[in-house]
């Protein structure tokens, strides 16, 4: 969603800026979600085909729609002692439709969005291994082998590599990857050398963001471009839709920094 946080960053007050880069900091740290635009100021956020969330800009802060079927009201009858009033009121004074209970819930500081995550957490449970050790994300990576399986489009990622990358090549044929969580026996990991796998696997971390000397040197070996640097360096030549398309998978500094105000 880099090119859609560069594209309102001049439209919203710094207050409502930082509370919704937080949120997607959490959403892109635990869930393989896809954002989908609906308007300037409206994204909703599917996860495996569930609806996770809603979230509307505001002139001030955000407003963030949460839909609770049975199984996330029972689980939440069970543990809204932890939530404050507020939401417990929200919650009561909801409205029930066909698929589950509508929870709208206004945002304009920290201890607010805290909660609306805790409340997502219970729509469905973070995984803290969507990213990779450093930071990527596999469910972005075309040469992720499931990308590969479901639409093949190495072709196009190995000219991204070369233009970005100052000439990075690797052969197409090569470009196909397990990640460097896999557990198989014959798991292909393009990167086989990493330094930040061997050294985090060491650590006996799951990941660079668990690490008190984050950012390192051994983690400078394997930064990838935010929007704003490959922006500058290709100047003219910049496509945000191909950034978006073939490169945010690999922009691990901007998803940790993230992971860590969290």
């Amino acid at each position: 969603m880099e090119k859609e946080l560069f594209e309102i960053r001049h439209r919203i007050i710094d207050d409502t800026y930082d509370l919704l880069d937080r949120f997607i900091g959490f959403i892109d740290a635990y869930y393989n979600a896809t954002a989908i635009k609906r308007s300037d100021r409206e994204y909703n956020f599917k996860c495996g085909g569930m609806n996770l969330c809603t979230v509307t800009l505001m002139e001030k802060g955000l407003q963030v729609l949460v839909i609770f079927g049975r199984e996330h009201q029972y689980l939440f009858d069970n543990l809204k002692h932890r939530f404050s009033h507020q939401i417990q009121k929200t919650y009561l004074d909801s409205m029930t439709y066909h698929d589950g209970k509508w929870m709208f819930f206004d945002v304009v500081n920290q201890n607010q969005l805290d909660e609306i995550i805790e409340l997502i957490k219970i729509k469905k449970k973070p995984n803290r291994k969507v990213m990779t050790m450093c930071g990527y994300k596999c469910s972005l990576c075309k040469a992720y082998y499931k990308n590969v399986q479901k639409q093949d489009q190495r072709e196009g990622l190995s000219d991204i590599w070369g233009k970005y990358y100052d000439g990075l090549s690797v052969p197409i044929e090569k470009m196909i990857c397990d990640g460097c969580r896999s557990t198989k026996s014959d798991a292909h990991i393009i990167d086989s050398q990493c330094p930040i796998r061997s050294c985090v696997v060491s650590k006996k971390l799951e990941g660079c963001y668990e690490c008190d000397q984050y950012p390192c040197e051994v983690f400078s070996q394997r930064i990838g471009l935010c929007y704003l640097d490959a922006k500058k360096k290709l100047g003219k030549e910049f496509s945000s839709d191909e950034y978006t398309e073939f490169l945010e998978a690999y922009d691990n500094v901007t998803r940790i920094n993230r992971m860590k105000r969290i």
